[in-house]
């Protein structure tokens, strides 16, 4: 896949699940501009509006971390910075982070190797469910994306990037953040794998070599 494919495939990901947050903003708005005056309306317009600007700014700052440059990043992240980025990103919804990693930084590709693992591990748990994140450092530090649930499924198109380091195609978008993780993988040298030790658990695991 051609660079500008994947840049491309990222935006896709990224405009798409933000549509539904800024949508509700913009709904929000209009309604205040035609029933400011109503104090019921306002009751129930502004906690609405509160909610979609956190999801908002919630999501765009995992997408800057996980997909962009990291100009403002060292070579190292402060562990804490990626761990509050994952409690935003699931805030509210039905997955429970447990993050289980004491490492003070990460390395800037494994930072990204992690969180784009870490939202397709996510979006698996449909029924919701744990997400646990670990590691161990080491002469080949390792890091593990574990999602436990009642129903725990990843696309074929992400799978396939996983496993394979197969590209999707630019119709799925969804398997963008799979893709990024495997490239970036490829490029530091490091091995991802994904096992399903039992049912309703699905694992990725990636060691530096």
């Amino acid at each position: 896949m051609k660079d500008t494919d994947l840049a491309a495939l990222l935006c896709s990901k990224l405009c798409h699940d933000l549509v539904s947050p800024v949508g509700a903003l913009s709904n929000g708005v209009e309604l205040l501009s035609e029933d400011g005056q109503d104090a019921s309306m306002v009751g129930q317009v502004v906690p609405l509006l509160e909610s979609s600007a956190r999801q908002t700014a919630n999501r765009l700052h995992f997408f800057r971390l996980a997909f962009g440059a990291g100009a403002a990043f060292g070579a190292r992240i402060d562990a804490r910075e990626v761990q509050t980025t994952l409690d935003r990103l699931f805030d509210g919804s039905k997955v429970d982070l447990a993050w289980q990693l004491d490492w003070a930084t990460i390395e800037k590709d494994q930072a990204k190797i992690l969180l784009n693992l870490a939202i397709i591990a996510g979006e698996g748990l449909l029924r919701g469910g744990r997400l646990t994140i670990r590691g161990r450092e080491a002469a080949a530090a390792s890091l593990t994306i574990e999602a436990e649930g009642a129903r725990v499924l990843i696309a074929p198109a992400s799978r396939a990037a996983i496993e394979r380091g197969q590209a999707p195609s630019l119709e799925d978008a969804r398997a963008a953040p799979a893709y990024l993780a495997r490239r970036i993988a490829d490029e530091i040298g490091a091995r991802l794998d994904m096992v399903e030790p039992a049912d309703g658990r699905i694992a990725f695991t990636v060691t530096v070599l």
